[in-house]
């Protein structure tokens, strides 16, 4: 990897989503030509190659980045996106043209985190439930106040799925509120799990947990990972939180299991 004085001396093309302020610091520290695109305007393959002008280094955080981009500049030396995940980036066709790509691991952990356990307590608490009904006309009666009564945390169990930077602040969360902690990662080691909760099997956790926090990044092996077998065994009570890439659970398994 070049190091950090030659990277300054390179020229950079920035196509940016998000945090525009941030981005407009660069160019006092090199040469920088950036572009700030809305979600309707994301671009890839040839479309993104060919708003370069034969920059080393591109940066995205939202656009694609396939093997037809990288035919469009071949003075690329680096990509890098401030993501944590990579499956924007066609890794693979990098590594072969000897393009270095980085991104952000545990960059928005914390953020991610909160607003997996935001969405938690909405579920378990009926808060959008209760606010849509007050908002239509709320009947001060007890079976109004009996639908919305909502499920307790402390003494709950959580199965959180991927105990990266992300899935270990969840289970740190749940501690908090007095929960039990299951976890399931096959690439992390057991001793470094106990930290955060219990180590098991993805049908132990399917099986026991009263909440479930899905908190794995988008690769080959995690592409529809939980299926209908995983579906179908969980508790009737229990709530599914999915705040990694949708397409880690089985879609059509999901539909299925909810009609049923």
């Amino acid at each position: 990897m070049p190091h950090a004085e030659a990277i300054l001396e390179l020229r950079a093309f920035i196509r940016a989503t998000w945090l525009v302020e941030a981005w407009n610091l660069l160019p006092t520290v090199m040469d920088t030509r950036i572009e700030f695109a809305d979600f309707p305007s994301l671009l890839e393959g040839k479309a993104l190659g060919n708003r370069m002008q034969g920059e080393e280094i591109l940066i995205v955080d939202e656009d694609r980045v396939t093997e037809d981009t990288l035919d469009c500049n071949r003075n690329l030396k680096l990509i890098g996106t401030p993501t944590a995940g990579l499956n924007h980036i066609d890794v693979a066709s990098c590594t072969k043209r000897g393009i270095v790509v980085v991104n952000a691991p545990g960059v928005n952990a914390d953020s991610v985190a909160e607003f997996a356990f935001a969405l938690i307590l909405a579920l378990t608490r009926k808060i959008v439930n209760a606010d849509t009904e007050l908002r239509k006309g709320f009947a001060h009666e007890l079976k109004s106040y009996s639908a919305l009564m909502g499920m307790e945390l402390k003494g709950k169990t959580i199965g959180v799925v991927g105990a990266g930077h992300i899935g270990s602040r969840v289970a740190t969360i749940a501690k908090g509120f007095g929960m039990q902690v299951l976890l399931y990662d096959p690439i992390v080691l057991p001793t470094y799990l106990e930290q955060f909760g219990k180590p098991v099997e993805m049908d132990e956790l399917f099986r026991n947990s009263d909440v479930i926090s899905v908190h794995v990044p988008l690769t080959k092996q995690t592409l529809g990972m939980i299926s209908e077998n995983h579906l179908r065994q969980m508790k009737k009570t229990a709530f599914f939180v999915n705040t990694s890439r949708g397409t880690v659970v089985n879609e059509a398994d999901l539909i299925r299991a909810l009609k049923e």
